[in-house]
């Protein structure tokens, strides 16, 4: 009872000022537009990967959401998919970037790597200047003496449109390349030409 006082107080003054349009239910702004113009903020503050918005007329979503979910009060899921951490090495001589471990989930692109990447090493800026590279032969090639440059002969560059297959039961990453998929391992090379 205490918040329902207030709440009518509000609503009184509110009709005062707006008029009508204070008793309607439905918002003023388009909530589902609002939360896509902010993923961007949302994402990094929230530390999340990914963020996807739905309404509730779509038809898998659940009933508990339908039922939760009201104008000003949206229902949120909070999902974590199992994936796999694989390192990205850096071979550059004196360049401070060192090895990362990233989780890998399936369906993850060169793009979305990147942005994983680069939110776990702050020096990177420019995202467009990060290039990612897998060994030819994902089994030995890791385990070669690394050797400043040698990694334009030893890899290949991961091209934004490659698409990322996660086989967390077998432990397995395949690169999806024209409809082809190749078994890329679980170490791949980054660098960062500034």
């Amino acid at each position: 009872m205490k918040r329902v006082m207030p709440f009518v107080q509000a609503t009184r003054d509110n009709l005062q000022k707006i008029g009508p349009e204070a008793l309607s239910v439905a918002l003023p702004f388009d909530e589902a537009q609002l939360l896509e113009d902010n993923k961007q903020y949302l994402l990094n503050t929230l530390d999340l990967d990914a963020i996807e918005v739905k309404h509730t007329n779509s038809p898998d979503t659940p009933e508990k959401t339908i039922e939760d979910c009201a104008p000003g009060s949206p229902h949120v899921n909070f999902i974590a998919e199992p994936g796999l951490t694989v390192t990205f090495t850096n071979p550059t001589p004196m360049s401070g970037l060192f090895t990362i471990s990233v989780t890998l989930v399936d369906g993850d692109t060169v793009e979305k790597i990147k942005a994983k990447i680069a939110k776990e090493i702050k020096a990177i800026k420019d995202i467009n200047a990060l290039k990612l590279w897998q060994y030819l032969d994902p089994a030995l090639g890791p385990r070669k003496i690394p050797v400043a440059g040698d990694h334009v002969t030893k890899c290949a560059e991961l091209v934004n449109g490659d698409g990322i297959r996660v086989h967390v039961e077998a432990s397995r990453i395949e690169l999806v390349q024209n409809g082809t998929n190749i078994d890329v391992g679980l170490q791949f090379v980054y660098t960062y030409d500034k």
